[in-house]
């Protein structure tokens, strides 16, 4: 498991929040990113993998079947614990 520290505003260094990334999905987008652009594509590929949770729920939640996003959230608190 991989943790991603995370500025919870701007502005505010003292607050901080951590994104729960597996470390091979890390691993795969920093590989990926390389490939495609270099450094700067492995640079720039962490923060679109961190927001996918968000992508999948606001905007592919429509073309998914039912019960898919509750699904990924239900392994991802059985894997990383409960939110909190």
């Amino acid at each position: 498991m991989c943790w991603i520290p995370v500025t919870a505003g701007p502005g505010n260094s003292h607050t901080s929040k951590s994104l729960r990334l597996s470390t091979l999905t890390v691993l795969l987008g920093l590989l990926a990113g390389t490939l495609l652009a270099g450094i700067p594509g492995a640079l720039a590929a962490l923060p679109i993998i961190a927001s996918y949770e968000a992508i999948e729920r606001i905007w592919l939640k429509p073309f998914l079947r039912d019960g898919v996003s509750e699904k990924h959230e239900l392994q991802k608190d059985q894997e990383f614990g409960e939110k909190g």
